[in-house]
């Protein structure tokens, strides 16, 4: 049996359904029938699935359910809940970065008793208490200019204590070292959540709002380091305080006594150099992207953009170039052959380009291209270039490139996050809340591999749109909006 076969014998008992008048409907031999209803066989499509719940008159939560057993029986329960946690943390980034917007609360003061202030350690003893010290010693460090902060925690604990949100209001562009444990142990339990992807979703806020966030990761299996009984497995160390406490962060001790302190920055320091970079960002080194990427491209088989607004650069003619990049620029000539050999690199990658109509309408609207930061071109684009970039978009679907818009739950893609994924390289890029843009390239292999597979599962998902109605879509749109045009001219 499997995961499909139990729910649709279980439909087809509770719905007293006749099994030979279900075979003719859906035009199926008997043998494939009862192989589908004992596991033996899974469905060959969604078509199938659907036209089986059809049939049964299930409602359309009932043929949701049917149709995930489906693909979690055809793909296997771990890649099942892998790319629908990738599907997760793209439909909610726009929530996910909204969460650094909250300013942190400074209500809570930490305040040692006049015996704790003698000593060189003080007991904390519940969640408040040990958030109020961390906040207070992070305040203090701050003012005092420290150079960086060290923290060795995963992400849901900066989360609960609310790191992000209270460094955004009182950092002064330091340095935080981060290192995270990436979970390198398969679970036997079925669980719904990928641990490594639930990383990177409370990591975004840090990036969303610290200028100067590493974090740093080494593989181990992460219940064996913050759930087993391990006593004060996190630490937290600013100027010249620290913090041990429990995973759990009821409990902890808060260390002000120089030879400790310095102690933990050193032993820190050591566990640093057996880590590496979990991502890399350059926000401000277009250079690099620019430089690196187009051999990264040109030399990868697939390399898959997804965002709302279509990637529009390999469309971007010389004189185009020219005209929108700023005249003020430095270096200005250099930047412009940068760009051009960026753009010729698409030219010799298998490139996958999936949008969605809300993205395209947004830049027939506003002329802005997010991808491309505002600090070296003027935006808006002129409607003419517009739709310009759009007809030579359209050209070339069913050539070489894939080019189709996504549809379903794809469909509502975030307008800010833009997607490059490649099997060995990968990018995401988004704005700060300043609309600066962001440029995390994600250098750990599972969650790489993780975007990879659910940008390769789409098709077979059914979350991309035809080539005959993306076609049909940006003929119709740019069709209007000449015949708008020339009406106002």
């Amino acid at each position: 049996m499997s995961t499909f076969s139990d729910l649709f014998s279980l439909f087809i008992k509770s719905r007293e359904i006749n099994v030979s008048a279900l075979t003719a409907y859906c035009n199926l031999d008997r043998s494939t029938m009862y192989k589908l209803i004992n596991g033996k066989r899974t469905p060959t499509s969604k078509e199938l699935v659907r036209q089986i719940a059809s049939f049964m008159n299930l409602n359309p939560v009932e043929t949701q359910e049917l149709v995930d057993a489906y693909l979690l029986t055809k793909v296997g329960w771990e890649a099942y809940y892998r790319r629908k946690n990738v599907l997760d943390f793209i439909l909610n980034f726009d929530e996910l970065r909204l969460d650094s917007a909250f300013p942190a609360s400074s209500s809570q003061k930490f305040r040692p008793s006049a015996q704790s202030m003698e000593s060189s350690s003080v007991p904390l003893t519940s969640q408040l208490h040990l958030s109020a010290a961390l906040q207070q010693m992070l305040l203090e460090s701050t003012s005092l200019g420290s150079d960086s902060i060290r923290i060795f925690a995963q992400p849901e604990h900066l989360q609960t204590l609310n790191v992000a949100n209270f460094l955004a209001n009182y950092q002064a562009h330091i340095k935080i070292e981060h290192i995270l444990c990436i979970n390198n142990n398969k679970s036997l339990i079925r669980s719904q959540r990928n641990y490594n992807i639930q990383c990177l979703k409370r990591m975004v806020p840090l990036y969303g709002t610290l200028h100067d966030y590493q974090p740093y990761f080494y593989y181990d299996n992460v219940n064996s380091h913050f759930n087993n009984l391990n006593i004060l497995p996190c630490m937290f160390i600013a100027g010249t305080s620290a913090i041990l406490c429990s995973s759990d962060l009821k409990e902890g001790i808060l260390f002000s006594n120089k030879d400790i302190v310095e102690l933990l920055k050193n032993r820190f320091d050591e566990m640093l150099k057996e880590t590496s970079p979990l991502t890399q960002e350059f926000s401000t080194g277009l250079n690099f992207h620019l430089k690196n990427f187009s051999s990264i491209y040109s030399s990868s088989q697939e390399v898959y953009s997804l965002s709302a607004e279509a990637c529009l650069i390999p469309f971007f003619t010389p004189d185009l170039v020219d005209k929108y990049m700023r005249k003020d620029f430095p270096d200005r000539s250099d930047m412009i052959a940068d760009l051009n050999n960026y753009i010729k690199a698409f030219s010799s990658s298998n490139l996958h380009i999936y949008f969605s109509k809300d993205g395209i309408l947004n830049f027939l609207m506003t002329g802005y291209i997010r991808e491309i930061p505002d600090s070296i071109y003027t935006p808006p684009v002129d409607m003419a270039d517009r739709l310009r970039l759009l007809r030579k978009l359209s050209e070339h679907i069913n050539g070489k490139w894939d080019i189709r818009m996504m549809k379903g739950p794809m469909d509502k893609f975030p307008l800010p996050l833009h997607l490059s994924i490649t099997s060995n390289y990968g990018y995401m890029m988004f704005s700060r809340c300043n609309k600066e843009l962001v440029y995390i390239m994600l250098k750990e292999q599972n969650i790489l591999n993780s975007f990879y597979d659910f940008a390769c599962s789409l098709e077979e998902n059914e979350m991309l749109c035809t080539y005959e109605e993306t076609a049909a879509f940006l003929r119709s749109v740019v069709e209007q909006n000449t015949l708008r045009a020339s009406s106002l001219s």
